[in-house]
């Protein structure tokens, strides 16, 4: 087991790797597109495969989900690509730690938030030209999960699909 103090040190050394990274904007922002797609893509499969034991009320609901959507974040972590939550950490570790600087972080944070959001959309547009999530049980959870989000408030969690 390793203990904090390395832990910071390994990540700090992730953020040096990163703050490297960045010199290739258009290098890493399509990395951060492939990340939001890789997102979309646990999505999907999740409305796939989850749609259906909704619909029939199935008590294995929730551990489905939990089993299905890490897809997505095992499939981004061994494509290396730059996902905005890991950055925020391991970039904010690292200008603390002095490994890299606040124009590392910004820039890193920027380019990963604006690719995931891009890399979202334009894997949402072509899911839905597509008709996948065109099934009535698909539907219906897409359209459960979306209200159960809009009834956030901010600073609340409540359960959610």
């Amino acid at each position: 087991m390793i203990s904090i103090a390395e832990n910071v040190t390994e990540t700090a050394e992730q953020a040096a790797h990163k703050a490297r990274d960045v010199g290739d904007r258009a290098r890493y922002f399509a990395s951060a597109m492939l990340a939001g797609a890789y997102i979309g893509i646990g999505e999907v499969l999740l409305l796939v495969a989850v749609s259906p034991f909704v619909a029939g009320h199935s008590p294995a609901v929730r551990f489905l989900e939990g089993a299905v959507f890490p897809v997505a974040l095992t499939i981004v972590m061994f494509a290396g690509a730059q996902l905005f939550t890991s950055n925020v950490m391991v970039m904010l570790v690292g200008a603390l730690s002095g490994r890299t600087g606040l124009r590392h972080l910004a820039v890193s944070w920027g380019l990963s938030l604006a690719g995931n959001l891009a890399g979202t959309l334009v894997f949402g547009a072509m899911v839905h030209a597509s008709g996948v999530t065109s099934s009535g049980p698909a539907r219906a959870m897409l359209a459960e999960m979306l209200h159960g989000k809009e009834a956030l408030g901010g600073g609340q969690r409540r359960g959610l699909r």
